[in-house]
């Protein structure tokens, strides 16, 4: 509609109806808020050319005369705006919701047409309504939204001759001034403040957190302000309220990175940095004591506050100025398994099975919209390689059964872990595999393998996903789907394998799930990941009832043709390997896989074991050293 309709840029009839209304068909206010809605949308696409959320053009570069367009649109409606919204905000200063949209204009204008001097007493009256929108509301991103609008008329673009009409402002000054005067009364008298004195504090640490968003509040110690609510909270008397806490938090969260940003520009003393670290720590610390309260809005926002900082200072800090090496913070195991466990606690819940059939649909929608927000924290350190890919495997667990709610995130998680990390990726993808293994059958009788088998579905699922996310050129990851392999078969033969009784080990059913990732192997691989399967069978009779059937098919699966299944003799076990290593009076390296399959074998048939005449040494590669050497010789 925006391309073939010229209304939508007509800002003066909509001004008009705004400020006057229509005498034949008069706007209720649902009408003007839709009306202020589609402006601000407008105004938006042509000043930035952008298109609204959600919708997507195919387009892939912009034209000079559609760059040419955009200058003079927004050049258009600077001019309009300019005089007419600190009207339309007078109007409208009762709804938070159209001032938070009418503020949004103000981010789209050419600041410089301020420079003409009949707009001196609009940029006046403009500063004016942000002064009484402060005083005046209370809402959270209502005050965010002005924060970044009184960024903008901050701008360094804005001419120096009027720039004083906007930094002579008393905003920050008063807020800052307040503030200060209420938390002195808090900690006087010990936290105990009645009902109402709690929320004009409440209140004021709003207004300075959506400042603080946008602007340096640094020279008025916004640290030593609010830091000791955090950190004493227990002290108190009676302690700081959930929503006090998280505002202290975001308030000192912010006043890290002004610090760091102070430092990284070149603008702090020499003791900047050692004062900038002890402050992140102590910090820090008081996050991790935070994310175990029992209050969910202050165990969230410590969450998110702590998953950012450790992103900001992990490993890639010093890329922007080695001096900040000092800064970077290295997440120690403790740390690690502490944000893992938070994930498991608030995004894997199952709330049907909870609540049953009620349900409220927009209370779902909005708990999967703030779980998504945790789980994406958390896969950000992992894919930055701030926490190892190995804290993953509870998420790749859950690939399958919580498809519907995090699925994209989970796979875009998967892909970078790929491209980081391929072993780390791979070995962490078996443990997932093996740890839904685990579970779905911890309460199934072992001896039952039918059951087992027809249970561990989702194992087979998930398996499924996991293929699927090696791509269609599978020597990019050979490496990795061998190691995936090896891994698999150990957890499936670890126990209960006896050679006496015969009796198939108790995880053996997991095969058949890592039987779905066999088409992943190169040709090659295959017989080397079929020779270390032999070998862990070693001198065991395999039956073919069906507690051994899913060792047939995975083993099925790995064999080329007929032929190679009947013909194909085990190694025997190999003669002691003289190297240049060892020549040198070196220890070659152990290897785990050196025990070999004798003609008792139960894949072999013993006529087969003469087939080959020949014995071969092969030069090792990366995949290979899971051999080493491959003997095949007359018996």
């Amino acid at each position: 509609l925006y391309d073939s309709h010229d209304l939508l840029k007509d800002w003066t009839a909509m001004t008009e109806l705004l400020l006057h209304g229509d005498e034949k068909q008069p706007l209720d206010r649902e009408d003007e808020s839709l009306l202020i809605d589609i402006m601000a949308c407008s105004v938006k696409e042509a000043a930035t050319g952008e298109p609204p959320i959600a919708r997507s053009v195919n387009k892939k570069y912009v034209t000079q005369k559609e760059h040419k367009q955009v200058q003079d649109d927004q050049a258009r409606l600077t001019e309009h705006f300019a005089e007419h919204l600190p009207v339309l905000l007078q109007k409208f200063t009762a709804n938070p919701r159209d001032l938070e949209n009418l503020l949004t204009i103000v981010q789209r204008f050419n600041i410089e047409v301020y420079g003409a001097n009949h707009y001196l007493n609009h940029l006046n009256a403009l500063v004016k309504c942000l002064e009484e929108i402060f005083e005046r509301h209370a809402d959270e991103e209502l005050l965010g939204t002005c924060s970044r609008t009184y960024e903008c008329l901050c701008s360094e673009k804005l001419p120096v001759h009027v720039r004083p009409l906007v930094v002579g402002s008393t905003l920050i000054d008063l807020t800052m001034v307040k503030l200060r005067q209420e938390i002195q009364q808090f900690n006087t008298v010990d936290g105990a403040l009645d009902e109402e004195d709690v929320v004009t504090l409440i209140t004021s640490m709003r207004r300075v957190e959506a400042l603080h968003q946008c602007h340096d509040l640094s020279k008025w110690d916004v640290w030593d302000l609010i830091f000791p609510i955090v950190k004493q909270r227990a002290d108190y008397a009676v302690p700081p309220n959930p929503e006090m806490m998280r505002l202290s938090m975001k308030t000192c969260y912010w006043s890290l990175l002004w610090a760091l940003k102070a430092i990284t520009d070149g603008q702090s003393f020499e003791d900047s940095i050692p004062k900038l670290k002890q402050q992140f720590q102590q910090f820090c610390t008081c996050c991790r004591e935070l994310m175990e309260s029992p209050v969910n809005e202050t165990a969230e926002a410590a969450y998110l506050i702590l998953c950012d900082l450790l992103l900001i200072f992990g490993w890639s800090l010093p890329e922007r100025n080695e001096e900040l090496t000092a800064l970077v913070f290295e997440v120690d195991q403790s740390l690690e398994d502490q944000l893992e466990q938070f994930v498991r606690r608030k995004v894997f819940v199952d709330d049907a099975a909870q609540a049953g059939d009620v349900t409220d649909e927009e209370a779902e929608i909005v708990k999967t919209h703030r779980r998504r927000i945790y789980l994406a924290a958390f896969c950000k350190l992992v894919v930055f390689g701030v926490v190892t890919v190995a804290s993953a495997v509870h998420i790749f667990k859950n690939y399958v059964t919580f498809q519907s709610d995090f699925g994209d995130i989970i796979r875009v998680l998967l892909n970078k872990c790929r491209e980081s990390d391929k072993m780390g990726w791979a070995k962490t993808m078996v443990r997932a595999l093996c740890a839904l293994y685990q579970e779905t059958v911890s309460e199934l009788d072992p001896e039952n393998r039918d059951k087992i088998s027809d249970a561990i579905y989702v194992v087979h699922e998930l398996a499924k996903r996991f293929a699927m996310s090696f791509g269609s050129d599978p020597t990019k990851t050979r490496e990795s789907i061998v190691t995936l392999h090896r891994e698999g078969i150990d957890f499936a033969c670890a126990a209960d394998l006896n050679t006496a009784t015969g009796k198939a080990p108790r995880d053996l059913p997991f095969l058949e799930a890592l039987n779905e990732l066999s088409s992943k192997l190169l040709k090659q691989d295959k017989r080397i990941v079929l020779n270390y399967l032999n070998r862990h069978f070693n001198g065991v009779r395999v039956g073919v009832d069906g507690e051994w059937q899913p060792l047939i098919t995975y083993r099925n699966s790995l064999v080329e043709s007929e032929d190679e299944a009947a013909l194909m003799p085990p190694p025997p076990l190999p003669p002691p390997l003289v190297s240049a290593a060892v020549n040198k009076g070196q220890v070659p390296p152990p290897l785990s896989l050196t025990p070999s399959m004798n003609v008792s074998s139960p894949f072999v048939p013993v006529a087969a074991s003469s087939f080959l005449t020949r014995r071969t040494v092969r030069t090792a590669t990366t995949v290979d050293t899971l051999m080493e050497v491959d003997f095949e010789e007359e018996t």
